[in-house]
Order: structure tokens, then sequence, then C-alpha cells
């Protein structure tokens, strides 16, 4: 088992997708998708079977993103558990898409009195305090 087969079991692997052989996708396309985290779905999965997998696995109705979340989650809980002390930095974009009016579920960004729509992005970064000593 590789590096990035270990990290996607870890992270994905106690998730409770229903049904064992939905947890064991999931650690497949983590895999996957990992190995070239800055392509699209198509690059990563690499031949028409492994995408079509993939597609499959995210238009099925009996996973919900909270099941897929849950196993990471429980994983961070984990890391975080063996350390005195982790530092989280964060910070807030926002990502303007007036250019695309076709997409849906955008939202007001910017000002009150402005007329842009697109969404926040929050992200978080953490580090075991360690590093720091």
């Amino acid at each position: 088992m590789g590096e990035l087969d270990s990290w996607a079991v870890v992270e994905f692997g106690d998730a409770d997708m229903g049904d064992p052989r939905r947890t064991d996708r999931l650690v497949q396309l983590a895999t996957t998708l990992g190995s070239m985290p800055g392509g699209s779905l198509a690059m990563a999965a690499g031949d028409k079977a492994t995408r079509k997998a993939a597609y499959r696995f995210f238009d099925n109705d009996h996973i919900e993103p909270e099941q897929i979340l849950q196993g990471h989650v429980q994983a961070t809980i984990d890391r975080i558990g063996q350390h005195k002390l982790v530092l989280v930095a964060n910070d807030t974009m926002f990502i303007n898409l007036s250019a695309h009016p076709q997409t849906e579920g955008l939202g007001p960004i910017g000002t009150s009195s402005s007329s842009l729509r697109g969404m926040v992005m929050h992200l978080d970064g953490m580090s075991e305090s360690e590093i720091l000593e």
C-alpha cells in the first residue's frame, strides 16, 4: 500500500456510507483524486471506466456529502487529539462569478450596494505547535 492509499484509508476508511462497497469506492476515489489534486476528476481518473465509476458514485442517491465528510472529520479529530496545541490559520475570500450569469446557487458578495454575485470561500490550515518550538 502506497502513501497515497494509506492517506485515503485514514481519511475515509471509517466513513459510514451505508454499504462497505461504497466506503471502499470512496477510498479508491480519494486515492485517485489525491494523485492529481490540481486536475479535474476526468484527468485524475485517467481511463473511461474509472471516470464513469466516479460519476456514478457522486450521482448515487444513497450517498450524502455528510457521509463523505464524516470520515475526514473524525480523522482530523483523531489527529488533533495527539497534540497539546494545534494552531489554525484561516482566510476568507470572495470569488466573483458575476461574469457567469448561468451559474446557479450564487449569492451576493461585496458591499450591500454592490451587484456582484459569487461565493465566499473560507479556508483553514492546521499546524502542530511543535514545529514552532
